[in-house]
């Protein structure tokens, strides 16, 4: 069954104008057909009872568990090509809540204000598509660029960064296992990784190193890799 985002004219549930595009011109839906629609972290059944005007109708409304019980953001220093991109949708599947753009010492790629806007388009759809497909409840945020020093001084409870300049002092994927609510980090550089300076400053804000093995991973390996360790065990 395909799944939507929903939205809300007072108390009715409702497909935004592209959604209903999507299903009625791509998905090719036909009235009698049933689509999901999650809100509110709940997921209603909904029938098209009608193509025009669009109208659907409740069938039942269903309570999940598929996001993680604590909030996990992705700080992350923009790659170069199309990494970022596959980072996004891999962090939906993973269940991340939020995505911040930084850059760093070693920073290669420039995002010029003027391209922000679409960015952010481009951005939001491929949160929606994968979070569509992934059946999230609810759509991860990515938020816009940050310095690396003002992104190492937002709060959250438990702050990790992925660095192989502490091999001898390691986390230990196994011991990962966090309270509900709580709000974890997991900072990630780019293809040079960090800088030594870097690290130095992110462990003085309270950024533990998390070592991810002996060998040097592609940054968008190393995303995978990190969010695995983070979230093992959050749903056994």
């Amino acid at each position: 069954m395909h799944r939507f985002f929903a939205e809300t004219i007072g108390q009715t549930l409702t497909l935004s104008e592209a959604d209903k595009h999507h299903a009625l011109r791509v998905l090719r839906l036909k009235v009698g057909e049933t689509i999901e629609l999650a809100h509110d972290e709940l997921v209603t059944v909904m029938k098209i009872a009608s193509l025009q005007p669009f109208v659907i109708q409740p069938l039942e409304t269903k309570k999940e568990s598929r996001e993680l019980p604590f909030h996990l953001t992705l700080l992350y220093v923009v790659p170069k090509g199309d990494k970022w991109s596959f980072v996004l949708q891999k962090a939906v599947e993973m269940g991340v809540h939020e995505v911040i753009a930084l850059q760093s010492h070693y920073s290669v790629v420039r995002w010029r204000e003027a391209d922000m806007k679409q960015k952010q388009d481009r951005h939001d759809a491929i949160i929606k598509e994968a979070s569509m497909q992934s059946k999230r409840l609810r759509l991860m945020t990515c938020e816009r660029l940050y310095s690396f020093d003002k992104a190492i001084d937002l709060p959250f409870d438990v702050k990790f960064i992925a660095s192989e300049h502490d091999l001898d002092t390691p986390v230990k994927a196994s011991t990962l296992q966090f309270q509900p609510g709580t709000r974890v980090a997991l900072l990630i550089g780019s293809e040079g990784g960090f800088h030594p300076e870097e690290v130095v400053a992110a462990k003085a804000k309270g950024y533990q190193p998390l070592t991810l093995g002996p060998r040097i991973l592609r940054t968008e390996t190393a995303v995978i890799v990190g969010l695995s360790y983070l979230t093992l065990g959050a749903h056994v």
